[in-house]
């Protein structure tokens, strides 16, 4: 999915944001979003992501990282938390995390086993 972009008045790349939406019925870890990074590049990305079962428990979470790719070597900060994540009880062991892996960075969504649950994420990049 591509990313749907802000631009200034005189042309330039303000920021960049995109949705994606994934189904788990277990507790496999599964990519909901990646974003591959071009060389040389730096920013500041931004995303929120939710997990919903059938009975209404949740996951949610926001987080902001920075990153840097430089020589080939993709690095993240450490994650700080706009909203913390928190995890209704029915849905107690799943997760959302953010990773560096290759060029790529991606969100990580795990669920419940035996249960249905629709995630969704939106990142922006900065």
């Amino acid at each position: 999915m591509g990313l749907n972009q802000v631009r200034s008045t005189t042309g330039g790349l303000i920021s960049a944001s995109r949705a994606s939406n994934v189904n788990t019925t277990d507790a496999t870890p599964t990519i909901i979003d990646t974003l591959t990074l071009g060389a040389n590049s730096a920013g500041v990305i931004q995303y929120t992501a939710k997990g919903v079962a059938a009975n209404g428990d949740a996951i949610t979470i926001s987080q902001i990282v920075r990153f840097k790719k430089a020589s080939g070597t993709l690095t993240l900060g450490t994650p700080a938390d706009i909203l913390a994540s928190v995890v209704d009880a029915g849905l107690s062991g799943g997760s959302i995390a953010i990773s560096a892996a290759s060029n790529n960075i991606n969100v990580t969504v795990t669920g419940k086993a035996a249960v249905n649950v629709s995630w969704k994420c939106v990142i922006t990049i900065l």
